[in-house]
């Protein structure tokens, strides 16, 4: 218990010192070897990936799935009270998309 009050006390040691430490003195009954884990989501703040259907947000995920770990998942970001967005809005819903004609590629 000496030595671990020195590790304990000097500043220049690691926190892996002292549980290597620990694991290897103190414990008999292997209680030691479990770590408790704390998992927090997270929204990065630099995505770019913007998709106006839950359908097509999932979709992304399973044919990119190797860019993200297996606990990705959708999530709603709203404009609430921004004035561009709900202008968006209206003109996608009251457009008349059946009006739109829509040219075949020529280099096909």
């Amino acid at each position: 218990m000496e030595y671990l009050q020195e590790l304990l006390s000097d500043e220049t040691k690691d926190i892996d010192t002292l549980w290597a430490y620990i694991e290897n003195n103190l414990n008999d009954d292997g209680y030691f070897s479990k770590v408790f884990v704390k998992e927090e989501s997270f929204i990065r703040p630099d995505s770019i990936s913007m998709f106006l259907t839950k359908e097509e947000a999932k979709r992304h995920l399973e044919l990119n799935h190797y860019h993200y770990t297996s606990k990705a998942h959708t999530y709603a970001m709203t404009a609430w009270r921004a004035p561009k967005v709900e202008k968006l809005l209206n003109i996608l819903s009251t457009f008349d998309w059946d009006s739109i004609e829509i040219k075949e590629n020529e280099h096909a």
